[in-house]
C-alpha cells in the first residue's frame, strides 16, 4: 500500500462519533455561537480515546 492508500478503516468509529456529535449540536448565531460545538466535540473525542485507546490498568498483585 503506497503512501497516498493508507488504510484510514480504524478511524471509522472516530469519525461516527464526530459526525454525530456535529449533527446533534445546535449551533447558535452570533459571537460565541460554535462554543457548545467545540466543547461537545471535545468531550465527545475524550470520551472515545479514553474508551479505545488507553489501555485499562491491571491491579498489581501483592
Amino acid at each position: 500500500m503506497s503512501a497516498d492508500q493508507l488504510d484510514l478503516s480504524a478511524l471509522r468509529p472516530l469519525a461516527e462519533v464526530i459526525a454525530k456529535t456535529v449533527r446533534t449540536t445546535p449551533i447558535r448565531l452570533g459571537p460565541g455561537g460554535a462554543d457548545n460545538l467545540i466543547s461537545d466535540l471535545t468531550i465527545a473525542v475524550a470520551v472515545y480515546m479514553g474508551r479505545e485507546v488507553i489501555p485499562t490498568a491491571t491491579p498489581k498483585e501483592n
